[in-house]
């Protein structure tokens, strides 16, 4: 190895002559005082390792799609409304036309909002090109079932296996226009 313009081996401490013109060169990082862990010791290892694997999980759980939900407006709380207002609406669900067909955004039950705040909780379709109460009728009670006692949403395509919203939903939701201002109903 060429250093400062001689020809050097690294020497060997314990073998080393004693003459001091012969200094192994200094390499990065060799100089750290005695009592930081060096760059490769276990727990820096487990760290780094650490790490890197909540970046590769967070990176994959931001492009997952997202599924059968309890998510809604701000106004999905108890300041606005029953606490069992997903249920009633699934009960109401129950009792409608088969052969009905619903568009994307028309309501097809509301629970009007007691309180005296305005507004309710409706259950829609959306991202469908429409569908059939029979079909409304068989995804409602996942909403619930999921532990969501205001909103949420259940994939159009959930009993099929397909658990992306994307691809279409049944919503329950707060909404400032309900069809009915107090109570469950039909719309």
């Amino acid at each position: 190895m060429q250093y400062g313009g001689r020809h050097m081996d690294f020497i060997n401490p314990a073998i080393a002559p004693a003459d001091s013109s012969l200094q192994q060169p200094s390499i990065p990082g060799n100089n750290l005082p005695k009592h930081l862990p060096s760059i490769t010791s276990p727990a820096t290892s487990f760290i780094m390792l650490a790490t890197a694997f909540l970046i590769f999980a967070t990176a994959l759980t931001a492009n997952a799609k997202l599924g059968i939900n309890c998510r809604g407006s701000a106004k999905c709380s108890a300041l606005w409304g029953p606490t069992d207002a997903a249920q009633q609406l699934t009960n109401v669900i129950q009792k409608i036309d088969t052969n009905r067909w619903y568009m994307n955004g028309e309501h097809i039950a509301c629970v009007g909002n007691q309180l005296g705040n305005g507004g309710g909780y409706c259950a829609f379709l959306q991202k469908t090109g429409g569908t059939n109460g029979g079909v409304i009728k068989s995804l409602a009670h996942y909403i619930p079932e999921h532990g969501c006692k205001q909103c949420g949403s259940v994939p159009y395509y959930y009993p099929q296996g397909n658990n992306n919203v994307d691809d279409g939903e049944l919503t329950y939701n707060y909404v400032e226009d309900p069809c009915n201002v107090a109570g469950a109903q039909l719309c």
